[in-house]
């Protein structure tokens, strides 16, 4: 299994990406950042995770101690696995919000 740890990723500009319904805005931006994952890994690190997400590691370590998200242990490193990642985002609620409330 490859670790992605070099050539940190691009993060993509997730908000305002789409200004469609809900559920092709989401699917959108979803498949933008699936393509956006280096295809030869099948983990990142938090670093990457993070920066590839476009979050801190103070909000990462906030959605691990919430239980969306499960990191693994390799030894003594910790990952993200790219289909936990892509689980998450797609569980994400949809940035269109109906009951006018700020996202």
């Amino acid at each position: 299994m490859k670790i992605h740890t070099s050539d940190h990723p691009k993060p993509v500009n997730a908000p305002g990406a789409v200004k469609t319904g809900a559920t092709q805005s989401k699917q959108i931006v979803s498949e933008e950042l699936a393509a956006a994952w280096p295809a030869h890994c099948a983990a990142m690190s938090i670093k990457d995770f993070s920066e590839w997400i476009g979050i801190g590691r103070s909000t990462f370590y906030n959605i691990v101690n919430a239980g969306e998200l499960r990191p693994k242990k390799i030894g003594r490193k910790t990952v993200i696995l790219r289909s936990d990642a892509l689980r998450w985002l797609e569980n994400l609620p949809s940035a269109n919000r109906s009951d006018g409330g700020a996202s």
